[in-house]
């Protein structure tokens, strides 16, 4: 990661902290309307009152982290090694420099929550035929996922380190061509994709 990318990896982890401090977020609220980009983190253009849905060197080449207690070098690792996706190299790469650009930023030292990306990384390994999202840090450091096939069509997962998770979906609005359906909840990391399926979510954000 080069001296630029990761000067602007802060700015933008800033910006979103900003944007939760500017709009007063709490558990109590979440993002509906995200800009999806391919890299970066999610810029808040309006909040609503949560709705609840559903059910409550080579990396290859080196051993995992012994800890007593999973750590987020060692899911990264096993994602590098063993996570039954074909991008798992690039998607590696990317929570590692997540990974460092929060260490780096936050006074603690601390990383991304571990009970998030342990969460994040469950999904993708039920659901291996989800395509690569495009993946950044929230500003209280969990992993917030995006899947976009246009404007119309986004799929955003925020990882919470307890198994639940905060979603925002849009879909084509066949009846109004041109306009999106906006939908957003709460759910459980092992129901949210189940949630997702009837609104067509599956058709574009898996190969």
């Amino acid at each position: 990661m080069t001296e630029e990318a990761r000067e602007q990896s802060f700015a933008r982890y800033l910006a979103a902290k900003k944007t939760v401090a500017a709009y007063g977020l709490s558990e109590k609220f979440e993002e509906v309307y995200v800009q999806a980009v391919c890299v970066g983190y999610p810029r808040v253009s309006g909040v609503v009152p949560d709705v609840s849905i559903g059910q409550g060197g080579s990396m290859a080449t080196q051993q995992p982290p012994v800890a007593d207690e999973q750590s987020a070098e060692e899911i990264i690792w096993r994602v590098q090694t063993v996570l039954p996706v074909q991008y798992r190299a690039r998607l590696a790469s990317r929570l590692r420099e997540l990974q460092k650009a929060v260490q780096e930023e936050e006074l603690d030292g601390g990383g991304i929550a571990v009970g998030s990306l342990h969460n994040f990384v469950e999904l993708l390994k039920a659901h291996p035929a989800l395509r690569y999202p495009a993946v950044s840090v929230t500003p209280d450091r969990n992993i917030y996922a995006s899947w976009k096939s246009g404007a119309d069509r986004v799929f955003s997962i925020h990882f919470l380190p307890d198994g639940k998770v905060r979603f925002v979906i849009f879909r084509p609005n066949d009846k109004h061509p041109g306009q999106a359906i906006r939908l957003s909840g709460t759910a459980t990391v092992d129901v949210i994709i189940g949630v997702a399926a009837p609104h067509g979510v599956l058709a574009w954000a898996s190969e």
